[in-house]
């Protein structure tokens, strides 16, 4: 059966990038988003799955098995959410935490026994919000719970050789942020293409002495 990689997420803009950049490096990549797929490359199978759900996440993974063997996962699958401390909201926080860790969980739980087959690679995407600067409170913290889960998947599953990292980009080059963001600011942003070629190289055979690493694509943000 063809070797798998399997990207949440994938309608974004850095999801995008980064099926773009594994199909140029591996057979065959999945694309899942909550969203209508849209990916028309070649090598990518495009599955319309809510991934805040366990239940679908799992189904969605006895699908994938008849596409092939899962090798590597890369959760992108998120929301940012402004408000301050005196701003956030019971549903700021229940909202972060669905869309930016139950994503992360419960795509990891399904691929895990998948990987452990033959070895593999995770990799989560937090952000620098996670870990310093004076960033939306939900989001912030559902980003250092990624962080946080990052390390605890990582020892559990490095018995069977998976390996499990997180990058962490600051200011990313999208569309969404160019409508908003100063230009000036956004000269400092990173190309979402050059923050998927990290990933790839982590999903890759190349990495493999890399585990539980959080690894930071700020540029010079």
């Amino acid at each position: 059966m063809a070797d798998l990689v399997v990207v949440t997420g994938a309608q974004g803009a850095l999801g995008r990038a980064v099926v773009a950049e594994l199909a140029r490096r591996t057979p065959e990549v999945v694309a899942l988003d909550r969203s209508k797929p849209q990916q028309k490359l070649a090598g990518v199978h495009a599955l319309q799955v809510d991934l805040t759900d366990r239940r679908a996440v799992h189904e969605a993974w006895g699908r994938i098995d008849e596409l092939g063997d899962t090798r590597a996962l890369v959760n992108i699958a998120g929301g940012y959410f402004p408000g301050s401390l005196a701003d956030v909201t019971e549903e700021d926080l229940a909202a972060a935490t669905e869309i930016n860790v139950a994503t992360a969980l419960w795509t990891s739980q399904a691929a895990a026994p998948r990987l452990a087959k033959h070895g593999g690679a995770i990799v989560n995407v937090g952000s620098r919000s996670a870990v310093t600067g004076l960033d939306p409170v939900a989001y912030s913290l559902s980003k250092a719970a990624v962080v946080r889960l990052t390390g605890l998947v990582a020892e559990q599953l490095k018995s069977s050789r998976v390996r499990v990292n997180a990058v962490m980009p600051a200011l990313l080059d999208t569309p969404a942020n160019r409508a908003v963001i100063p230009d000036r600011a956004m000269a400092k942003a990173v190309p979402v293409e050059d923050v998927a070629k990290v990933i790839a190289f982590l999903c890759s055979e190349e990495a493999w002495p890399i585990n539980g690493a959080i690894i930071p694509v700020y540029g010079f943000a």
